[in-house]
């Protein structure tokens, strides 16, 4: 009967576990005490027919399985309760039985069965007692066998199946291992990879893979380990990041190397003037830092110098050239310079009537050159050459005399000539309004005597005289407008005329419909109308188209508009007729009614109405106003 009692508690111990929500949940949870009361009846239970006494049984949670509590309300979720500030499942007490625990039980402390034990069946939420014998149930008031099952085995069968309907194995098929009475599919473990599990796992716990995770390689007893890279001068690359298991692989490289692929290689700085830096050495490949420099160079902050001398007026010497670093000593001279014992001194010529160039103005120092020149000199090619003038009919001034060489300007005249403002001119004759003669053709300078005349004017006895022409009806053209005396020219004609090709010929307007103005009367006018046609009137010398009036009708126009404004009717409106050149309103006749006018009158003088007087209905066809017959005074 103990032996029964502790499967139960076990039983409820693997229920327990399986409903932890991870494998987190301590083994501890779910074991069973039994009390003092059940080690007591250990040693009375010898036959099935001892009486059986009433066991207390309380389920003991060494891992304190709980949770904190909310902060804001002070309550726990249903199936728990507050202890502290952290909530804890709840456990109801049992007699005979185990209690119920967690959500199962409603209140802490309460009385709920989940199991009983042996000799004892679940009635409701209480353990009550059997009457049948060990492998039976009752079933109202009936003993029956019990049927056990085992889904992964061969279950129990007559005594050994303790409770009907209830999982409990004899034996376990291959692969399938026997706990609590019940076959478990066998589980291998593998921490990096995926388990092996039943027939495949020799032993249940045994580290036994059947697939590892990536970074992780199958050791030949079946256990997956993390793959480990080769790597010289560095950290090796493992796990994902090794490609291949002890192929090469880094993930960082020792100081003094780079990374590069799956390798480290030393580090190889650059120095183009020197000595470069390896490996410790070189911070970064591939930088510049020199270790050592060539002739010519001096070392400063990892990089090499090229030794440099100073020049003022140059380029400075440098390198192996340059003994000592900053002391004056020059290679080339800047133009206007010349290298005198490793100093550029700046070059100074000479010059006659004139200034002398100097450095970059001056070729070869000593050598004669001009950058400027005396009055009365100028400069050629360096050299100040005296300033030597031209003269047609003379002798050329020179020197200060002559502005510039090449100038005209004379120093004496020819014979025939005579010198004015430093020209030597013809003898020259004057001549109002032409050009007087020149030279031998003049007598005596000065005198009147015409050679040609200006434009506009014509020679007479060697004098210029105006041209004048002839006009008729206006203003002869006289000088340039005059293209030859006496000839009839005019520049501008009397009122009445107008100018063409040179005559005044008597001015003609235009005008459409009517006859147009000549002369004075044209004006100032290129369309003037003196009078018009018939159908037309005059109105600022303009023949517009005459426009009669019409009331009630349209108004007549040209020809048959006798005057422009008077009433002569076309054609008239609906509701009138023309007479007389006026549109009269038409007006029907109605007897015992009112006559119809204008647009309800079809002709005018009609018998026609338009309303009828009590006592009479007009007949819409014949517009006619009939007498009502009364019906009633016939009947």
């Amino acid at each position: 009967m103990v032996l029964a009692s502790a499967i139960y508690v076990l039983l409820y111990a693997l229920r327990a576990r399986a409903a932890c929500e991870d494998w987190s949940c301590s083994v501890s949870r779910g074991l069973l005490q039994v009390k003092s009361e059940l080690e007591s009846q250990t040693h009375s239970a010898t036959d099935e027919t001892t009486k059986r006494m009433p066991v207390n049984i309380t389920v003991v949670d060494s891992s304190t399985n709980s949770t904190p509590a909310p902060s804001t309300n002070h309550s726990c979720a249903n199936g728990s309760h507050l202890v502290g500030s952290s909530c804890v499942d709840n456990q109801c007490l049992c007699t005979n039985g185990v209690g119920a625990a967690g959500t199962t039980c409603p209140q802490q402390g309460g009385m709920k069965c989940e199991i009983c034990f042996e000799g004892f069946h679940l009635d409701g939420s209480e353990c009550v007692q059997d009457v049948c014998g060990k492998g039976l149930h009752m079933v109202n008031g009936t003993c029956f066998q019990n049927l056990c099952f085992c889904p992964h085995g061969t279950e129990a069968t007559g005594q050994k199946c303790l409770m009907d309907g209830s999982t409990i194995c004899e034996s376990c098929f291959s692969g399938y291992d026997m706990q609590n009475q019940t076959c478990i599919e066998r589980q291998c473990t593998c921490a990096h990879g995926e388990a092996q599990v039943g027939s495949n796992c020799a032993k249940g716990g045994q580290e036994n893979c059947t697939v590892c995770f990536e970074g992780f390689h199958m050791r030949h007893d079946d256990v997956c380990v993390e793959k480990v890279c080769h790597c010289q001068h560095g950290v090796a690359s493992r796990g994902s990041s090794c490609p291949a298991l002890h192929g090469p692989g880094c993930d960082s490289c020792d100081p003094g190397y780079y990374l590069q692929g799956d390798s480290c290689l030393p580090n190889q700085c650059i120095c183009p003037n020197g000595n470069a830096s390896n490996g410790t050495g070189c911070s970064h490949d591939g930088t510049v830092s020199c270790a050592s420099c060539d002739a010519g160079f001096v070392l400063s902050d990892g990089l090499c110098f090229e030794r440099q001398c100073s020049c003022a007026n140059g380029l400075p010497q440098v390198g192996t050239r340059c003994p000592h670093r900053g002391h004056e000593n020059c290679s080339i001279c800047f133009e206007g310079h010349h290298l005198i014992n490793d100093t550029c001194l700046e070059k100074i010529c000479s010059c006659d009537n004139g200034i002398a160039g100097r450095g970059s103005h001056c070729p070869e120092t000593g050598s004669d050159f001009c950058v400027n020149c005396s009055m009365g000199f100028h400069l050629r090619g360096g050299l100040c050459l005296e300033n030597k003038c031209l003269c047609a009919h003379g002798k050329g001034a020179k020197g200060q005399s002559c502005p510039y060489p090449g100038a005209e300007r004379c120093e004496s005249c020819s014979s025939g000539f005579e010198l004015a403002y430093g020209t030597c001119n013809y003898k020259q004759c004057s001549c109002d309004n032409g050009i007087g003669t020149l030279g031998p053709n003049c007598s005596k300078d000065g005198m009147p005597n015409c050679s040609r005349c200006f434009e506009g004017y014509h020679l007479r006895n060697q004098k210029c005289e105006m041209k004048n022409c002839t006009c008729g009806n206006g203003t002869a053209a006289t000088g340039p407008d005059c293209p030859a005396p006496s000839l009839e020219q005019c520049s501008s004609c009397d009122p009445g005329f107008e100018l063409q090709n040179g005559q005044c010929r008597v001015k003609k307007c235009q005008c459409d419909h009517g006859h147009a103005a000549e002369g004075i009367r044209c004006g100032n006018h290129s369309w003037y109308c003196e009078s018009c046609w018939n159908g037309y009137h005059l109105f600022n010398g303009t023949c517009n188209e005459n426009q009669c009036n019409c009331q009630n009708g349209e108004g007549t126009f040209g020809k048959s508009c006798s005057s422009d404004g008077a009433q002569n009717c076309s054609r008239c409106f609906d509701g009138y007729y023309h007479r007389n050149a006026s549109c009269i309103a038409k007006k029907c006749t109605c007897t015992n009614g009112t006559a119809a006018v204008r647009e309800a009158c079809p002709l005018d003088g009609m018998a026609f109405c338009s309303s009828c007087q009590d006592g009479f209905r007009l007949q819409n066809n014949t517009g006619t106003c009939e007498f009502l017959v009364n019906e009633e005074s016939i009947s």
